[in-house]
């Protein structure tokens, strides 16, 4: 159990950009320099693409922003350029006061929402050291699922007291279906959870197709849905 522990760890690790800090058997080296390999390779080919993302805010439920952007790759930055095409906000509603209110609304959900994504920025990609001291503390846990194919690793007390770090991928093909986060935001009374799903293009690389961030405590939830993909760079 403890060589398919490490086996899942190491992966996970490869799969976030984290080098293991102890060298594994030549057999799970071999298996772990695979997956970065396609990995890798994932990443080259995602680079050749452009997209659309589609951002909504909610707040009780309600959409109070959408926002269209286009993205890709930009030379050696590791993190796509998006730039912004469509912005719609909902109308503010009542008279004068009403509507001061609700502008004052806004400004709070947009600083709250920076807060979040920062915190957010804390678990993607992972930290090779807060996952060597999960390992070490014994709150890492694997599994398999054989009739949906698929292998869970669930980290605990990964960032703060009592989160957690749930990630799954295809045990045959070695991509991922699923990346999610259970945490919170200043106390722990003010839960935020998070989960990104992966797809696959005609091609068979994989790409982030949805996150979704929802902080109930404020009532805010965001949707984030990537689309329309397209081969070949903007000048």
């Amino acid at each position: 159990m403890k060589r398919c522990i490490s086996l899942a760890l190491a992966i996970v690790m490869s799969a976030f950009g984290v080098a293991a800090q102890q060298a594994p058997a030549p057999s799970v080296q071999a298996k772990v320099a695979e997956f970065k390999q396609l990995l890798a390779a994932n990443q080259q080919a995602r680079r050749q693409y452009q997209w659309l993302e589609t951002s909504q805010l909610a707040y009780n439920g309600v959409v109070k922003t959408t926002k269209v952007s286009d993205c890709q790759y930009s030379g050696a930055v590791p993190k796509p350029q998006c730039t912004e095409i469509t912005l719609q906000q909902a109308p503010l509603e009542g008279g004068f006061v009403r509507r001061k209110i609700e502008e004052k609304k806004g400004a709070e959900l947009k600083v709250y929402m920076d807060s979040v994504r920062t915190l957010i920025g804390e678990y993607v990609p992972l930290n090779q050291e807060m996952v060597d001291k999960a390992y070490q503390s014994g709150n890492v846990l694997f599994s398999t699922d054989p009739a949906a194919g698929t292998n869970r690793l669930i980290i605990t007390n990964y960032k703060q007291k009592g989160d957690t770090v749930t990630v799954i991928w295809n045990a045959g093909t070695m991509k991922l279906s699923w990346v999610k986060f259970s945490t919170w935001l200043n106390t722990p009374k003010a839960p935020v959870t998070a989960s990104v799903q992966f797809s696959l293009l005609p091609n068979g690389v994989f790409y982030a197709y949805r996150k979704s961030v929802s902080a109930p405590a404020a009532g805010v939830s965001v949707t984030i849905t990537a689309s329309d993909f397209t081969e070949g760079i903007k000048p």
